[in-house]
């Protein structure tokens, strides 16, 4: 009974201390070291550096969990952001190691993905023009409101641009023009266009009503 008292003791008034000093500086050390693992895993994303990451922050997070709670609760905060990139990050590793391992299916998989959305972006580009140029014929280009009426059509996202004409001669304009608005031939009803500068590669899209036209633009590149 005496034995078993004076062990007792001597865990709480001698370990109990010596762990209490020794765990901060312990403490720091091993996260100081996950973090230089993390930052080396961004730097090169090898499953080494997310191992010793992982080992270090696991590491900190049983040394801090023993101490008092009102010193405990920065490092367990600590612990959990590193436990939350450690989770990212392995699962980026995974998919890392799809790429490298599966690497044409997922350059063939990627490039469908890709060409599936320009392809959808290029037909709502094509609508929203027509509609801009169908509108626009609409709007009286002799009045002086005929300005203020395409700027409303124009606003729209994208550097996109609205010009209307009467027997081939811009009668109001609106947005942004950075090709030439007049390269379609004014005989044509109506057609889609891919027009280039020195400097930009436009669509155009043009209406047609008896000698008035409309020609809507909006950069590709």
């Amino acid at each position: 009974m005496v034995g078993t008292e004076i062990r007792t003791w001597l865990t709480e008034q001698q370990i109990g201390p010596r762990q209490r000093k020794v765990a901060p500086l312990v403490w720091t050390a091993a996260t100081g070291a996950a973090m230089v693992a993390a930052a080396a895993w961004l730097g090169s994303p090898q499953i080494r550096y997310l191992v010793v990451t992982v080992a270090f922050s696991v590491i900190a997070l049983l040394v801090v969990l023993p101490l008092p709670s009102p010193g405990r609760r920065w490092a367990i905060a600590t612990g959990a952001a590193l436990g939350a990139f450690c989770l990212a990050a392995e699962l980026s590793q995974r998919e890392l190691g799809k790429i490298s391992e599966h690497w044409l299916e997922y350059r063939a998989a990627l490039t469908g993905r890709g060409a599936t959305a320009l392809l959808g972006a290029l037909l709502e580009t094509v609508q929203a023009l027509e509609g801009i140029a169908d509108q626009a014929l609409s709007v009286r280009d002799s009045t002086p409101r005929a300005f203020d009426a395409l700027d409303g059509l124009a606003s729209a996202e994208g550097e996109r641009g609205i010009v209307v004409y009467r027997d081939s001669i811009a009668k109001a304009w609106a947005g942004r023009v950075y090709t030439s608005s007049d390269s379609q031939s004014s005989s044509q009803s109506s057609g889609l266009m891919i027009v280039t500068s020195p400097f930009h590669v436009a669509l155009h899209a043009q209406r047609r009503d008896g000698n008035k036209r409309a020609v809507a633009t909006a950069v590709l590149h």
